[in-house]
C-alpha cells in the first residue's frame, strides 16, 4: 500500500500554538515556511487574526532558498520590517521545512540580534507536534 500515511500530522500543529502564545506581546512573528503555514494559522488556528492586529509574516521559502540556505535575505528583511514598526522582538518560527533541511536557529538568533538591533527569539518547532507543544515551547 504505498503511500499510506499510518500517522497523521495535527490539525493544528505546534506552529499555530507558538504563533498564539506570542500573538499578543508586540513582536514580529515570522513562520518559516513556504507560504501555506503561515495561511493556516491565520485563517483557522488563530481567531484573533480577524479582530486584533499582530504582525505575523512567512518568510516564503522557494526552492533555493532551502536548498541554498539564504539567511541574508531573511535577516534583511526583518531588518527592513522592523524599521519604524515598534516592534519589540522578533520570533522565527519553525515548521516541517526548517526542521527537513536542519535550520541552525541558534546562528540565525546571533546574526538576527546583531544586525537587526531586536531581541530575537527562535522556536524549533517542526509542525509534526502537537498545539500544546508549541505553546510550551515559545513560552519557556
Amino acid at each position: 500500500m504505498k503511500g499510506l500515511l499510518k500517522v497523521l500530522s495535527p490539525f493544528a500543529p505546534d506552529q499555530s500554538g507558538a504563533v498564539e502564545a506570542l500573538y499578543e506581546f508586540g513582536g514580529i512573528i515570522v513562520v518559516c515556511d513556504a507560504g501555506g503555514c503561515t495561511g493556516n494559522i491565520c485563517g483557522f488556528d488563530e481567531p484573533r487574526w480577524f479582530k486584533k492586529k499582530s504582525a505575523i509574516f512567512s518568510v516564503g521559502l522557494r526552492d533555493m532558498d532551502a536548498i541554498l540556505g539564504r539567511d541574508d535575505r531573511l535577516i534583511s528583511k526583518l531588518k527592513a520590517a522592523a524599521e519604524g514598526s515598534g516592534a519589540n522582538f522578533v520570533a522565527v518560527i519553525g515548521t516541517p521545512v526548517p526542521a527537513v533541511i536542519g535550520t541552525d536557529f541558534r546562528a540565525l538568533k546571533r546574526i538576527g540580534e546583531k544586525k537587526v538591533g531586536l531581541p530575537f527569539l527562535t522556536i524549533g518547532t517542526k509542525g509534526t507536534g502537537l498545539y500544546d507543544v508549541g505553546e510550551e515551547d515559545a513560552l519557556l
